[in-house]
């Protein structure tokens, strides 16, 4: 395609080629504009989503960016045969999703007299540039990036400091942490879940498995020794506050302690120090009482320390210890972390491969040792939980997605059968069904079924639900894509304005009988905190570090270059989010949770570091 560096080719097939690319991109993101701008049709799309355009912006210059330097930068060479089918594979990927996530193109509104035929074609011209330009962009994108085998090169000094750089980390993270807790947010956020934990904890409400048992253990444990030091509720409140704020600090320090100990450039390291000191979802989070945040410092811990004992840094025994308690923590405290733990394990045998796990003995440890979590984790939250008497999550609360798909269904469909509506009015009537479902949260519908409905009849005629789940499904399938799009886009689609962090201390849907309150000491320092949170929700440029769906993103673009390098290191840390999204797909309450996903912003920093350095080898290699 290309005569001279610097030179786009010049004959006229190559330049004709060129400006057509240029346009198809150009068009795609035109048609993601005018659905950002307008209300169309009377259903609520994009404009109400309050979709960040800033995420398909710099995707857009992305894609003309590539599509340059590919033209100019002699990107003509062939590419090798995985690499090749990696970019044509991403490129599609990535093209699906902002194709499904936009596909209220197909409902824009034409003339009235237009026939069927016009109106189709119309909305066609909108739908079909978006995934075209979308492939255009990531092709380019991809193909720009396959000849990326590393970003940094190691440090050329020697390293020794370790203790004192995990203990500077620490400290610095606590202490910004804890600083912002007392003068400002005392005793921490709480909001309806964190109370439903506090009463089991005090024997107000009888114990469940709804919220991680053991997560509400450690609230207990907290809680009533604040309450017995102090006496008072708020204090006993905070006392948890500062055990997470102290607990996540150890967790981010370790990270960071890895970067260091792989001798990543500082101004990596204290780029990513930073962040674990001074974004706001870190400090607001760290004393928010949800398991969410407890589960995404295990879950970089796992990372970390996997990553260790695969590259034979430090005692392997220590690493695979802090691998196994930080993983039954992953399967622990999250209701899919179970999932989301078998899966990595399912997916680090993959990239080792059977035979390598026996012809390497410590591939075999560490298989093993992930096993031996997985059975103990088995055990844990189900032969013990119901010995002591612990509830499990209600059979509804999984049911998450066939609810909205069903939901859905109802209220857009009128030709539901006589015995579908009756089987249906067994567990909740159809109009309530109506009434109740909202697109992007399943929590009205459930309730409605535990409040009003026959849940029970749900449990005991569970095979034939499942057939009826089946047989409305092959006569609607748009409504049933549509459903789980609208119920789960959040996680894998740009970025959505929604609340990010709660800020309150406010039980909701239960009486505050402690009457734990919000204390400010220092108004300034509050209204000025206060004015650095708002910054990132309004500015543009500070929305992107809040995209859920742009992260997850870049957890796709890593795990590409983990490929095409044959990085098998750098593939198994990047596979924890992939599966975390995967459980979000199929079970998420909610579109757009910000904490279902805090995860990824714990992780990402790390796993970007690991991905792009100059030696891609391990030890098992």
């Amino acid at each position: 395609m290309l005569s001279k560096r610097g030179e786009i080719g010049n004959s006229i097939p190559n330049k004709v080629l060129f400006f057509i690319q240029f346009a198809i991109i150009t068009a795609g993101f035109s048609a993601l504009l005018k659905i950002s701008s307008e209300y169309l049709d009377g259903r609520v799309y994009l404009e109400d989503f309050s979709n960040y355009y800033v995420s398909y912006l710099l995707c857009y210059g992305l894609g003309i960016g590539s599509l340059v330097y590919n033209a100019v930068g002699n990107k003509n060479e062939t590419l090798a045969g995985h690499t090749k089918k990696a970019v044509y594979g991403f490129a599609v990927l990535f093209a699906l999703i902002m194709t499904c996530a936009n596909y209220s193109l197909w409902f824009l509104p034409a003339p009235d007299y237009s026939g069927r035929l016009f109106r189709n074609m119309y909305r066609l011209l909108y739908l079909l540039p978006v995934f075209l330009g979308s492939v255009c962009g990531s092709y380019n994108f991809f193909r720009c990036i396959s000849g990326l085998f590393y970003l940094w090169k190691p440090y050329a000094g020697e390293r020794n400091k370790s203790m004192r750089v995990f203990l500077t980390v620490f400290f610095l993270v606590a202490l910004v942490d804890l600083l912002i807790l007392f003068l400002c947010k005392y005793p921490g956020n709480l909001q309806t879940d964190s109370f439903a934990q506090i009463y089991q904890a005090t024997g107000d409400f009888d114990y469940s498995n709804h919220h991680p048992f053991y997560h509400t253990m450690i609230i207990k444990l907290f809680f009533e020794t604040g309450l017995a030091v102090f006496g008072k509720y708020n204090a006993a409140a905070a006392a948890y506050s500062c055990f997470q704020i102290v607990f996540m600090a150890a967790c981010f320090a370790y990270g960071v302690l890895l970067l260091y100990e792989i001798k990543a450039p500082r101004w990596m390291l204290v780029t990513i120090v930073f962040c674990y000191a001074f974004a706001p979802y870190h400090i607001m989070y760290s004393f928010s009482m949800t398991k969410d945040v407890m589960y995404g410092g295990f879950v970089l811990v796992a990372v970390a320390s996997l990553f260790r004992y695969i590259k034979g840094m430090g005692n392997n025994s220590v690493n695979i210890l802090v691998t196994a308690i930080s993983g039954l923590g992953v399967c622990l405290f999250r209701s899919n972390g179970l999932f989301v733990y078998v899966l990595w394990m399912i997916s680090i045998l993959c990239v080792f491969g059977i035979r390598s796990i026996k012809e390497n003995p410590d591939i075999g440890k560490m298989i093993i040792s992930m096993m031996a979590v997985i059975l103990v984790a088995l055990v844990m939250k189900h032969p013990l939980l119901k010995v002591l008497n612990v509830s499990q999550t209600d059979f509804v609360e999984s049911l998450s997605i066939p609810i909205q798909q069903i939901g859905r269904t109802v209220s857009e469909c009128d030709d539901l059968t006589e015995s579908e509506i009756v089987a249906l009015s067994e567990i909740l009537d159809v109009e309530k069904i109506r009434e109740s479902y909202y697109r992007t949260s399943s929590d009205p519908l459930k309730e409605r079924i535990r409040a009003e409905g026959n849940e029970e009849y749900l449990v005991d005629h569970k095979a034939d639900y499942l057939k009826l789940y089946i047989n409305i499904g092959i006569r609607h399938p748009g409504s049933y894509v549509a459903g789980w799009i609208d119920q789960t886009y959040g996680f894998w689609n740009a970025g959505y304005k929604d609340w990010h962090w709660y800020d309150w201390v406010d039980p909701k849907i239960y009486d505050n009988r402690y009457d734990i309150h919000r204390t400010v000491i220092s108004g300034k320092l509050n209204d000025i905190f206060n004015e650095y949170l708002w910054l990132f929700e309004e500015l543009p440029v500070l929305q992107l570090f809040l995209c859920m769906g742009l992260h997850m993103w870049l957890d796709l673009v890593l795990m590409f270059v983990a490929f095409i390098r044959r990085d098998k290191g750098g593939m198994i840390v990047a596979f924890p989010l992939v599966w975390t999204l995967l459980s979000l797909m199929a079970a998420t309450p909610i579109s757009m949770e910000f904490r279902y996903f805090y995860s990824a912003f714990c992780l990402l920093p790390v796993i970007l570091v690991l991905v792009l350095r100059s030696d891609a080898t391990s030890r098992f290699d």
